[in-house]
């Protein structure tokens, strides 16, 4: 028995410490805290606050009272990283570097001229000298590359840039990405527990229309090729949901790039099913995917295929009578089609996908529509579901198709950007 017991008790002790190690090398370790707050100008409580990714978490809180508050460990340890002191409503903040066993004194100023001191902690005390610098202008990009080129691995100098990046990023917007991944060291887990700046910035940057999918492919593959397996799954996860909650068809070879390049260990399990379906209708009408025969039916009940069509262009256009960017946008695109029907070689099959029989005909003889490739999934079952295969959420959707292979050349083209196509792309006969 006792045998059984140290062999059970062995293998326990192997368990704890693998999961052990697992734990420390994806915080880079933990840290006991105990903060005395003086001369506080308000009244009320004190929270330590984390951020973690893009999120804010209360750790702790403490009661002010004659101006003064300590905040310390109930025999938690917490990740190591930046934390922030606030007040109630948030508004009133002080970041804290919290590294191993972190005990010290933190005296607010009287007036927001005069620094923060700190007494008892050398590493917040230079973090503080230098924010405050920094909020008087004496402080010049210059200064932090320099220092993250003489001492890469040192975490304050990551930690005064992360700052001052973040709090001065329209000032030097130039630079701004291109010192990202210089300053956020992704294989320091700290990192995880560091400024949701960074992350809020990230968002904005892969929502902004101005910069190239392909500079963004770019900054993604340095931030998660840099970063620990347990930075680049959270990172994973958090550039994946940030693309996926665009619901923009402009980026979906960017989120293909996330799911299929790299591991999937980030994906979690109960979603798992769900967002592999979603990628794979995403596979199949991202520009490059061929696309099968499609049918549908018109006024008469005739059934008209892709096929059938012989020119070296076809639009597809499903649209529902009842949308109103379809009721303004199906009239221009009618009118491109005569303007440009000897420029271009190019079919539209235009197919209404609401089975709306009344209000498609009468749309159709109000604009004379009937004059193109017009179908209604009214007037009999399409040999495809539209709405499923292509993944139709909202109308009107377009997609421009190269006939000599049955490809997808855009999606979600603009009727600007359709007619610039079709007059770079002139009739050749």
């Amino acid at each position: 028995m006792k045998k059984k017991l140290f062999g059970f008790l062995s293998v326990l002790f192997f368990f704890c410490q693998t999961l052990s190690a697992q734990i420390e090398s994806c915080v880079d370790g933990f840290t006991l805290y105990d903060l005395t707050i003086k001369n506080i100008p308000y009244t009320g409580k004190v929270y330590l606050r984390s951020s973690s990714m893009d999120e804010y978490q209360i750790i702790d809180s403490a009661v002010v009272k004659k101006g003064k508050a300590r905040l310390r460990t109930k025999k938690v340890w917490i990740p190591q990283g930046v934390y922030t002191i606030v007040n109630e409503d948030h508004r009133y903040q002080l970041p804290v570097i919290l590294n191993s066993s972190t005990s010290f004194t933190i005296l607010t100023p009287g007036s927001s001229q005069d620094p923060v001191s700190i007494i008892g902690s050398e590493e917040n005390e230079a973090l503080y000298n230098f924010l405050h610098r920094a909020r008087l202008g004496k402080v010049a990009p210059q200064e932090l590359t320099v220092a993250l080129e003489t001492a890469p691995d040192s975490y304050l100098d990551r930690v005064k840039a992360i700052f001052y990046f973040s709090r001065f990023k329209q000032e030097i917007d130039t630079q701004f990405f291109s010192l990202w991944t210089r300053y956020y060291n992704f294989k320091d887990a700290r990192a995880l527990h560091t400024s949701t700046y960074f992350f809020r910035t990230l968002a904005e940057y892969l929502s902004d229309y101005e910069v190239s999918n392909a500079d963004k492919r770019a900054v993604i593959d340095n931030i998660l090729h840099a970063g620990n397996i347990c930075t680049r799954d959270a990172m994973l996860a958090f550039i994946f949901n940030t693309i996926d909650d665009l619901r923009d068809p402009y980026y979906d070879e960017l989120l293909l790039h996330v799911y299929d390049d790299f591991d999937k260990a980030w994906v979690p399990e109960d979603r798992a099913r769900m967002i592999a379906r979603k990628m794979d209708r995403i596979r199949r009408i991202t520009p490059g995917a061929q696309i099968p025969e499609l049918i549908s039916h018109d006024i008469d009940g005739k059934a008209h295929s892709t096929k059938d069509i012989a020119t070296r262009y076809t639009i597809l256009w499903f649209w529902d009578p009842d949308c109103d960017h379809c009721q303004e946008m199906t009239p221009i695109l009618h009118k491109m089609y005569h303007d440009l029907e000897n420029i271009a070689d190019f079919e539209v099959f235009a197919v209404e996908v609401n089975e709306d029989y009344d209000r498609w005909k009468a749309f159709s003889d109000q604009h004379n529509l009937w004059d193109w490739i017009n179908l209604s999934t009214s007037m009999g079952e399409a040999n495809v579901d539209f709405i499923d295969y292509f993944d139709i959420m909202t109308t009107p959707v377009i997609f421009l198709i190269d006939n000599t292979s049955s490809t997808i050349i855009k999606r979600q083209i603009t009727l600007e950007e359709l007619e610039t196509f079709l007059k770079q792309h002139p009739n050749s006969n």
